[in-house]
């Protein structure tokens, strides 16, 4: 372990080391200023003092739009080509710019106040003297001593040098850093804590005060590691330690050996460590990184109509400076009066270009993006009030408001099950022991699939299981004389389901009563069968083989007991809810884990009402009627991983001194290492116990098998010697490691199978019901085996019996070639993929391994020839075009880079270009999932989507949106999506349609001035026109309803709409500029021909025209809010009393201009003023009533049929009830073009039992057919 000599100059993991020196403070100073550490900050505030101006307004000018309006504000400013007010666009500008910077202002300086707050906590250092005080964070350096006490946090990465327990163990709790609550156990360096307060297995304690002034006193060295890194659960490097005469003595570091600023200090009075890492180069800081930015398909859509509008504008820029130059040519003699009309040259059109682009600037409305930039962070606060998204006090959070609209238009829902599906609550249910099956009752996934089965699932029955020959089974005293009335019943110890076969109906009840079957009861624990405690008590091979698999169910984890001093009850830690169920149960089933590692103690009771008459057989001490303690001195720890699927130990039974091998892990990696028996009896009990694992797994069951193996002294000592040398290696230490328990975990006894049940999610089935009937696809990637995900897949509704289930699961590259190319050239799959259709008949279940050859690792690409990678691409296309057709996909086996893979590869369409450019190949995507392996997925999605869950809050932190649970996924997208990208959808088309009409009726004016840019109205009330515009919108952006809540949930089918685009395209689009130009065609014409120009003066028309068209927009505000409320009426009565206001107020500030003076008073005492005023808005919105009449009348849409239907359920019943209809079907055979809606009446008492799947009811049977 140790090194001597020479081993400064040595570098750490091939890379030149950091360095911190022990007890040497000017050593440690120079290295900060010469090396450059962070200070021990926390800096989450964007900007500074200084930086605050220059750096907003450059984020400011990063939007194309904005620097559009500061060329036009130069243009205006620099040249005398402006036809308005010089200041026209630079005041709006610079108040949208000043809105901008209060708004990141406010928000940063409330960071700077969590920054103040968090910089200023108090820590405990360790001086000179080796006496304690306290300093600030902020202050704290690497290379100082700190101590930290118990329940405190860390302020920076520190090594442990020791600490207050036993073998210099702590704790340590990882809520701050990745969610999890379980303790997980630390070790100071051996080294370290030898030299100065070493505490030995029942040793006394050690004051804090004693530690503390050693370390000052005793330990000289340094500190040798890793650079900064974002790798929470890897740490490099190594102590050296100077002894005097003797030189140095290295000693290798691990992340056993390192505390992480964020994390919490547990059961342990204090810890003494030297800070190596501070500031921003903590791991905690590495990791706070924010998401990947994402921008909305319709945001990209908003883009797309900004190009057609400048477009747009140009054009007419530039037919205005060509019909200008055509005016001058012609009447440049008749008009000799005025000097600037001249012969037209190059010079005269590049004039009247820019005069023209300047008073049309106004065509891109520079309110479209703060508008909704506002919009975005109300709707986002809704969502975060909705009180129908709590759940035990977790509301939903919209962790960022720029996708609001992205949940309306989701195509692909790609979820996870554990803790998304599922509850994440464990619960030992079942296990399998000697090749019998323990545990009655089924589950809801047993049940469904019972039902799929066309068999009634027995709430009380017990899984399929075999039993050893009656004549080979040990005889349990205690089942004589079981039988009632006097009549004598042997039972032999077999399956639950002969005892329930065998035994009289009357006694059933108590066969399955949960007291009976537990030695220490607990109600949350469902585990109820009595026949494994009285198959352990009798003895015998059986009951040894039940004691073996109890034992390393107490002995086999990583569980931290935690007493609560005030009560004295133990609570469990653990590092995940799997290993807590086996605790627990064992604990249940009398074999009580009281002591953790290394010395691990085990309390063994047991249940006198179940002891058999005679005991003396039972050679494992558990029929004892006093508790009894087992001790096992834990010498070695192999840890899970993801590659390894199990974990192990190696325990030294202090009482026989056998070393034994315990394990536990999937199936797959535990039965290729189980020993092969010839013995006929062990060859049975394990095929049993294999059909066990098919049949929990049908059941829904996570099932995990047990294994264990006595090792020799001889073969101990040779994998300690490994096993010692790859924990100190610095390099590849954790594959060498693997490798070290590949010599061990071999030729086990299989002891078992435990199955534990984790329960569907309240309202997942109806929620992937909805979800499929939206028209999103479902696809479930899992990291359960292939039987458990199907029958998932049946409980909540994914799939169902009349599916055909498509496999893909070969295991080699040329198996899975020939798998895809047999279903791609299938003519019904071929048919299907051309027309882009999706068959309900057809699933698909992919299998980890065949996707590993479909998306190989980065460095397994780079070595591929060109044609192999083709092949792959080939594959990955075969593979989502067949994926695409089917209905539902379940992925299992899937590791969490897979995942990603499978939402990359849909959110992109493919893999070649081909794919990419075709329309429609790019779905919007949905990730949602729990825990830290779905990070990834939910970050590659367009929409990520984190379940506040027990896996911790990794995955919330890389969301978009955090909901408590799945089921508030269909409010969510459904609701929420739906109305928001309704809502942004009018927002975008008004804001362009009001500007539009404005510019539309300047350039009309040009033929009436001779071309000559001259402004209709007066500058400052044309600068106004988005001010006295921008509340209505704002208010329909946030609170527009076109149908009442309940109903759009009642009919999934609505949000197809927003799949389709069919509220902004540019189809749409192209519409709304027409609508635009015919109402300012319309209020132009009228207001010209109703008055004279040469009596009334032109602003004085101008006005007269601003105003009839300000009515004609705020008419068309009133159209599309569909639902007129409280707010509406404010706004409205606000914005129009605002207009008022302003004719009022401003015609007196002649210091800004005197065109306006007695305007407004020559215009209201106009005899046609109020006639016009009245009849040309009404006129221009004539056409638009009528034509949504008679689109409602002869072509509805889904939403015009149910918002006709719910009034009149309203009107008659004076309650939100949707009356029936009976309406005509469509004629039009285009299937793809329209949804189904069942013909329901809906109202508050109708419960959704169809979607329940409750026998015996049914949807009604008549449908309407609406048109999209």
């Amino acid at each position: 372990m140790t090194q001597n000599g020479g081993a400064s100059s040595a570098t750490v993991a091939g890379i030149e080391p950091r360095v911190a020196f022990l007890n040497d403070n000017d050593a440690n100073q120079q290295l900060i200023v010469t090396k450059q550490y962070a200070r021990n900050v926390m800096v989450t505030s964007k900007y500074t003092i200084l930086s605050f101006v220059p750096k907003t307004i450059f984020e400011f000018f990063r939007v194309v739009a904005n620097i559009y309006f500061l060329l036009i504000a130069l243009l205006q400013l620099a040249t005398p080509w402006s036809p308005t007010n010089k200041f026209t666009t630079a005041g709006p500008l610079l108040f949208v710019l000043m809105v901008t910077m209060v708004k990141q202002g406010t928000e940063d300086f409330k960071r700077h106040q969590a920054d103040e707050k968090q910089n200023l906590r108090l820590c405990r250092i360790i001086n000179a003297q080796g006496q304690t005080e306290m300093v600030a964070w902020q202050d704290l350096q690497v290379g100082q001593l700190v101590c930290v006490e118990n329940h405190e946090e860390l302020p920076a990465d520190v090594v442990i040098l020791a600490t207050s327990e036993e073998e210099g163990r702590c704790f340590i709790e990882t809520s701050n850093l990745d969610g999890e609550t379980n303790l997980k156990r630390r070790i100071a360096v051996k080294s370290t804590a030898q030299a100065i307060g070493w505490r030995e297995l029942q040793g006394d304690f050690l004051p804090q005060e004693t530690v503390c002034a050693s370390a000052v006193r005793k330990l000289r060295g340094s500190v040798e590691h890793e650079q900064p890194n974002n790798q929470l659960y890897t740490f490099t490097g190594r102590i050296l330690l100077r002894e005097g005469d003797r030189g140095e003595t290295a000693t290798p570091l691990g992340p056993e050996n390192l505390l992480l600023r964020g994390c919490s200090l547990r059961s342990c009075a204090y810890v003494v460590g030297l800070v190596i890492f501070t500031g921003g180069e903590t791991k905690l800081l590495q990791n706070s990184r924010a998401a990947p930015s994402k921008q909305s398909k319709l945001y990209r859509t908003a883009n797309s109509c900004m190009l057609l509008i400048f477009t747009t504008m140009f054009a007419l820029c530039l037919a205005s400076a060509i019909a200008a130059s055509s005016w001058n040519s012609r009447n440049v003699n008749r008009v000799w009066y005025l000097p600037f009309i001249t012969e037209p040259d190059g010079a005269s059109f590049i004039v009247n270009f820019f005069t023209f682009l300047i008073l049309y600037n106004n065509l891109v409305p520079i309110s479209l993006y703060v508008s909704l930039d506002i919009i975005k962070v109300l709707q986002a606060n809704r969502i975060t009030a909705d009180r129908n998204m709590v759940y035990e006090g977790t509301r939903a959070v919209a962790r960022t408001s720029e996708l609001n609209e992205e949940l309306g238009q989701v195509e692909y829902v790609f979820s996870d099950k554990t803790g998304t599906l599922t509850c994440n609550v464990m619960e030992f249910r079942k296990c399998s022991i000697g090749g019998i099956s323990y545990g009655f009752g089924t589950t809801e996934i047993g049940r469904a699939v019972a039902a799929l089965a066309g068999g009634n699932a027995d709430p009380n029955g017990s899984s399929t299981s075999s039993s050893p020959s009656p004549a080979k089974a040990k005889v349990n005293p205690m089942f004589e004389n079981a039988g009632s009335g006097g009549s004598s019943v042997r039972l032999d110890i077999i399956s639950t389901d002969d005892v329930r076969e065998r035994v009289s109906p009357a006694l059933l009840p108590e066969i399955g009563r949960p007291k009976e079957a537990q030695v220490h009861f607990d109600p949350n624990i469902h585990f109820d069968d009595p026949g494994l405690l009285r198959a352990l008590y009798a003895g015998g091979k059986q009951g040894e083989r039940i004691h073996e698999f109890l034992m390393l169910l107490s002995i086999c984890h990583t569980v931290i007991p935690e007493i609560d001093p005030k009560t004295g009850s133990v609570a469990y830690r653990a590092s995940s809810p799997d290993e807590e169920a086996l605790v627990k149960a064992a604990k249940c089933l009398g074999y009580n884990f009281v002591a953790p590692a290394p010395l691990m103690k085990v309390e063994i009771s047991c249940k006198p009402s179940l002891l058999p008459p005679v005991t003396a057989t039972a050679t494992h001490g558990t029929a004892s009627l006093e508790p009894t303690t087992k001790s096992y001195t834990i010498l070695n720890v192999n840890e899970f991983n993801s590659t390894r699927k199990r974990m192990s130990v190696v325990a030294v039974n202090e009482e026989t001194r056998e070393y034994i091998l315990y394990c536990k892990g999937a199936d797959n990696m535990m039965l290729e290492r189980a020993t092969t028996s010839k013995n006929e009896s062990e060859t049975e009990a394990r095929l049993k116990l294999e059909s066990h694992l098919k049949n929990y797994a049908r059941e829904g069951l996570r099932t995990l098998v047990l294994g264990r193996r006595v090792l020799s002294e001889v073969e101990y000592k040779q994998y300690n010697d490994t096993y010692v040398e790859a924990s100190t290696s610095l390099e590849d230490r954790e594959t060498k490691l693997d490798a070290c328990a590949e010599m061990i975990e071999k030729n086990m006894n299989l002891l078992g199978v435990t199955a534990i049940e984790d329960k569907l999610q309240e309202g997942v089935p109806t929620a992937i019901f909805d979800l499929a009937q939206a028209g999103i696809k479902v696809w479930v990637l899992t990291g359960d085996r292939e039987e458990t995900a199907i029958n998932i897949g049946h409980a909540c509704r994914l799939i169902n019996d009349k599916m055909q289930l498509l496999y893909v699961n070969a295991e080699r590259i040329d198996a899975l070639s020939a798998q895809l190319d047999a279903m791609y050239e299938t003519p019904e799959l071929q048919r299907l993929m051309r027309g882009g259709q999706v068959a309900d008949n057809l699933a698909m279940v992919c299998d980890g391994k065949a996707l590993v050859h479909v998306f190989p690792s980065r460095d397994t690409r780079i070595k591929m020839s060109a044609e192999a990678t083709a092949n792959v691409d080939m594959l990955a296309e075969k593979l989502l075009g067949i994926a695409k057709v089917c209905k539902a996909l379940i992925a299992c086996r899937v590791s969490p880079s897979q995942k990603a893979e499978i939402v990359q590869l849909v959110r992109k369409g493919g893999v070649s270009a081909d794919e990419k450019k075709r329309k429609g190949a790019q779905p919007i995507t949905l990730a949602i999932g729990d825990g830290a392996n779905d990070v990834s997925m939910i970050q590659t999605a367009h929409v990520g989507v984190g379940i506040c869950g027990k896996e911790g809050v990794q995955a919330v932190n890389a969301s978009d949106y955090a909901v408590a649970q799945f089921r508030f996924l269909t409010r969510l997208v459904l609701l929420h999506g739906r109305c928001n990208y309704k809502r942004i959808c009018k927002v975008i088309r008004y804001s362009f349609y009001k500007n539009i009409a404005l510019v539309i009726s300047l350039f009309m004016f040009n033929f009436f001035n001779g071309q000559s840019g001259a402004p209709l109205f007066e500058s400052f009330v044309m600068a106004g026109w988005n001010f006295f515009l921008a509340l209505p919108i704002i208010v329909i952006g946030v609170y527009d309803q076109d149908i009442p809540e309940d109903i759009v949930l009642r009919f999934p089918q609505l949000y197809r709409c927003g799949q389709h685009d069919s509220d902004l395209n540019m189809r749409v689009f192209t519409r709304t500029i027409l609508n635009s130009v015919v109402h300012a065609l319309i209020c132009f014409f009228g207001c010209y021909a109703g008055t004279q120009i040469t009596t009334l003066g032109l602003y004085v028309l101008g006005t007269l025209f601003y105003t009839s068209l300000l009515g004609a927009m705020k008419l068309k505000v009133v159209q599309l809010a569909l639902v007129i409320n409280k707010y509406h009426a404010v706004v409205m009565a606000f914005s129009i009393g605002l207009f008022v206001f302003f004719l009022l107020v401003y015609p007196h500030l002649t210091f800004m201009s005197y065109d306006m003076y007695g305007v407004p008073a020559q215009m209201v005492l106009h005899q046609r003023y109020w006639t016009l005023l009245l009849l040309c808005p009404v006129a221009a919105m004539l056409i638009d009533y009528t034509a949504v009449a008679a689109q409602q009348q002869f072509r509805p849409s889904a939403e015009d049929i149910l918002r006709e239907r719910f009034r009149a359920g309203r009107s008659k019943r004076g309650s939100d009830t949707v009356a029936p209809m009976d309406l005509p079907a469509e004629s039009s055979t285009k299937s793809a073009d329209k949804i189904t809606i069942a013909d329901q009446s809906i109202n508050e008492n109708n419960t959704n039992d169809s979607k329940e799947g409750k026998p015996g009811q049914s949807a009604p049977t008549s449908t309407l057919y609406v048109s999209l």
